[in-house]
């Protein structure tokens, strides 16, 4: 985050994090920068450290982070306080009520494989309904 294209902030962890001893960089799953992971950050997966380069640690970090000042994150106004806090950009708290909306509708994310499978959206299924793939994944609202 050098100030060229996003906002200036000069490195925090020494480059322990990002590798970076001038600037901060967002790293991990959840894109943290170093000084708030200090803050924010969390074992989620029970090793003893929490490395934002984890997955279970990353969400876990994000979700103490989202919930910060006891937020209820059901209540509408105070998702759209915590999404801003996380990025402070309109066009980025659409793409997240988007994608959030998509998966209320009981939608999933298929992983990558080796196999050659999609990481396309795919819908899915109750239990005994019909198994009919002509009918394409909506998109995000």
């Amino acid at each position: 985050l050098d100030g060229v294209a996003f906002a200036l902030i000069r490195d925090t962890d020494g480059g322990a994090h990002d590798g970076d001893t001038t600037y901060d960089r967002a790293v991990g799953p959840m894109q943290f920068i170093p000084s708030t992971w200090a803050r924010w950050g969390a074992d989620g997966n029970g090793d003893g450290r929490a490395d934002p380069n984890n997955v279970f640690d990353a969400a876990l970090g994000a979700g103490r982070y989202l919930c910060a000042g006891g937020r209820d994150l059901s209540v509408p106004a105070e998702l759209d306080r915590a999404i801003l806090g996380y990025n402070h950009s309109t066009a980025y708290l659409r793409t997240v009520r988007a994608w959030y909306a998509y998966f209320l509708d009981g939608h999933r994310v298929v992983p990558d494989s080796s196999a050659g499978s999609s990481a396309r959206p795919e819908p899915t299924r109750s239990p005994g309904a019909p198994d009919d793939d002509s009918a394409p994944a909506p998109t995000p609202r």
